[in-house]
């Protein structure tokens, strides 16, 4: 990111910077794609599966408490006064669709702390597959902000929110992750039947990353969550498709994934700091400074009641 402003600065400095433009449609089907796979091919399954109700409580119930808890208290300090630049005609869906951005966390530095100090293997493996299924619990959250906000024109902002079906949300979570299954069943299929010497190792990875595209854009055209699909495709490919492979193409995708959503996640924060340079922003001293204090409250309301719930369930 910081590379990002740099470039963005020299670029505005010497050049048009106006001419630096990203399409959002191409971070959403050729970047985000590839990021998710890999979370879902290198997870460790294992120990996923067997946290996986208490991984999956935190991190979609967790999830949409956060963003609720975080979107509602920066409604409410708008309604103060002391956060402003909100959209007039809809500041509630504002605050949370911006509570569904940052509801999602990078547990990069949570977890080398972990490995530090030597905590429970447990409490590693809960915060390590949780960041892995925010990040889609996140962005399918902020999409159902995002159609809601299509409705604020026939509706106020509290009908419009309750004009999402929760029925319909349940029935989209399982038909994507149905859809996921399939399409790394039928690839896993196809890699049965290749020959699993060495030269065949470039095709083997090949419909390995069109199978995670298929997924995706099959699960985006059925008006599906792609990113689930996506998900459980890559978590599911990991177990058939990769005992499937030749023992060449099992190291070759590890690296080629790991390597393609380094490289991804690199031009995506590289972009994000190019931004805060070449766009014109209009800065909130509120909303600023009561970013880090409502991550910490919101994410309090989170945490402690569902560890309790999750401990009742054990």
């Amino acid at each position: 990111m910081i590379l990002g402003i740099l470039f963005g600065g020299l670029s505005k400095l010497f050049f048009d910077g106006g001419n630096l433009t990203f399409d959002n449609q191409a971070f959403f089907y050729w970047l985000l794609p590839i990021i998710i796979f890999n979370a879902g091919y290198s997870l460790k399954r294992k120990d996923f599966f067997r946290n996986f109700t208490t991984i999956m409580l935190f991190a979609v119930a967790g999830t949409v408490v956060s963003a609720l808890a975080y979107g509602l208290l920066t409604y409410f300090l708008y309604l103060a006064g002391v956060i402003r630049h909100l959209s007039k005609e809809a500041p509630l869906l504002d605050s949370l669709m911006f509570g569904a951005l940052i509801s999602a966390i990078d547990p990069v530095a949570t977890l080398s702390i972990f490995q530090d100090v030597h905590a429970p293997t447990l409490l590693y493996n809960l915060v390590l597959g949780e960041s892995l299924v925010n990040d889609a619990s996140a962005i399918v959250l902020f999409r159902t902000f995002v159609s809601i906000q299509c409705f604020s024109s026939k509706y106020n902002d509290t009908r419009a929110l309750f004009h999402c079906d929760t029925v319909q949300f349940c029935v989209i979570s399982v038909a994507s992750t149905a859809l996921g299954f399939v399409v790394s069943l039928l690839c896993a299929l196809v890699l049965k039947f290749i020959d699993s010497k060495s030269e065949y190792a470039k095709f083997e990875l090949a419909f390995i990353l069109i199978s995670a595209y298929v997924a995706y854009a099959v699960g985006e055209l059925l008006s599906l969550s792609g990113i689930m699909s996506l998900f459980f495709c890559g978590i599911c490919n990991a177990h058939y498709g990769y005992y499937n492979s030749s023992q060449a193409s099992k190291i070759g995708s590890r690296y080629a994934l790991e390597a393609l959503s380094f490289l991804a996640e690199i031009f995506v924060f590289g972009y994000l700091g190019m931004q805060v340079v070449l766009l014109d922003h209009k800065f909130d001293t509120g909303l600023i400074l009561s970013a880090i204090p409502l991550c910490l409250i919101s994410r309090a309301i989170n945490i402690f009641p569902l560890s309790w719930l999750a401990n009742k369930g054990r």
